[in-house]
């Protein structure tokens, strides 16, 4: 069997004039699998405007009666197509981004599983993406914007990152939100560590770490799992963006703000069965003025001129 670096062996193959013999051979080298994907891969592309049946039949009607010549002329023609095309398809599947992405509109719950097993549930206006290729590797980062709930394959690892901090996995389940200057994670299994700029933490079951504004704050709490997985919301010095964010996500609305401070705390329960109720709750002891709008749209307003 001819070398594969043979001027005319790739053609030959892609042309099915290899014999039996070469084919077979082919088929046990460690070459023949990486070839046959990128084979494969092309077909599901247009491919360059390339008539090798045209340019053969062009060739052998005008070729001088030496047959051997105008075969290597014809191969030596659908080499170069074929190392073009592989090169192509190889220079798309190693460069191409393979991103996978998971979105959650407001008011709306998605629940999917990572390459790995683990279980993931992402809270309304939230995203996760993923290169896929980077997985296979072991380089395994989540990008998270907004919130979500990791139940973590044993033996599993794989990072979570966010615009505010990062949270490397130790075999848990923990849930992670990021809102504003806002980053939170609670474990609520095994253990996580947080790294925030410089610092680094490592939190175990029923344990958090919230950041505002760059201001830490360590807490301890019962719950096997996230209250909003089950609709239930309570809160102890949390920062009204959290709570907005939330409103928006029960009641499938948005909200809009006018001289509003975000980030100042609120503590208590949000009502789940009746926006107005709701919104006195929250907005009364903030010294806050709300409307809904007939579109449900909701517009609070506060006496704070620099927000």
């Amino acid at each position: 069997m001819k070398k594969i670096d043979d001027d005319t062996f790739l053609a030959r193959w892609l042309n099915e004039d290899l014999t039996k013999e070469e084919l077979q051979r082919f088929k046990a080298s460690e070459d023949y699998a990486v070839y046959k994907k990128l084979a494969d891969r092309s077909t599901k592309f247009e491919a360059p405007n390339f008539k090798a049946n045209e340019i053969k039949a062009l060739i052998m009607k005008n070729k001088s009666g030496v047959k051997t010549t105008v075969r290597t002329l014809y191969y030596t023609i659908a080499s170069i197509a074929a190392v073009l095309i592989i090169s192509f398809f190889a220079g798309n599947y190693f460069w191409t981004p393979n991103t996978t992405s998971y979105i959650a509109s407001v008011g709306e719950r998605v629940n999917f599983e990572l390459p790995d097993g683990s279980l993931v549930t992402l809270n309304g206006l939230s995203k996760i993406e993923f290169d896929n290729k980077n997985w296979e590797k072991n380089i395994r980062t989540l990008n998270l914007e907004g919130e979500a709930y990791f139940r973590v394959k044993k033996g599993s690892t794989f990072s979570v990152k966010t615009p505010k901090g990062k949270v490397s996995v130790l075999g848990t389940q923990f849930s992670v939100k990021e809102i504003g200057t806002y980053f939170a994670v609670n474990c609520f299994e095994g253990k996580v560590r947080v790294d925030k700029e410089t610092k680094t933490n490592i939190i175990a079951a029923g344990q958090g770490i919230k950041y505002l504004e760059q201001q830490k704050e360590l807490i301890t709490f019962k719950n096997t799992k996230p209250l909003w997985i089950n609709n239930q919301y309570k809160y102890n010095k949390a920062p009204l963006e959290e709570i907005l964010t939330d409103l928006q996500n029960v009641y499938k609305i948005k909200v809009y703000t006018e001289n509003v401070k975000k980030t100042q705390k609120f503590s208590g329960n949000l009502i789940t069965n009746n926006l107005k109720e709701a919104l006195l709750t929250v907005t009364k002891p903030l010294n806050l003025q709300f409307s809904i709008a007939k579109d449900s749209t909701v517009h609070i307003k506060g006496d704070n001129p620099n927000e």
